[in-house]
């Protein structure tokens, strides 16, 4: 489980290091959402590994939010 882990990692490293140099943006905080982020250790690792805080949004949930846009859009 552990090398899960670290592959989820440092596959996040590396497309956050790209991101970062090709905007020239340094990332001070990390949100994630998804079952995932039910890993304490995920979490705490890529927080270790990436050097920044890894965050979980309240609801868990980016696609409740994204859903919910969507309805309240046809709504109108």
């Amino acid at each position: 489980v552990r090398a899960l882990i670290e592959g989820i990692t440092f596959q996040t490293k590396e497309i956050l290091d790209s991101m970062q140099k090709d905007s020239g943006v340094i990332l001070k905080i990390l949100k994630v959402d998804g079952g995932l982020t039910k890993s304490k250790s995920l979490l705490s690792i890529q927080s270790d590994v990436l050097g920044i805080k890894v965050g979980k949004y309240k609801n868990n949930s980016i696609f409740f939010i994204k859903n919910r846009l969507k309805v309240s859009r046809f709504s109108n």
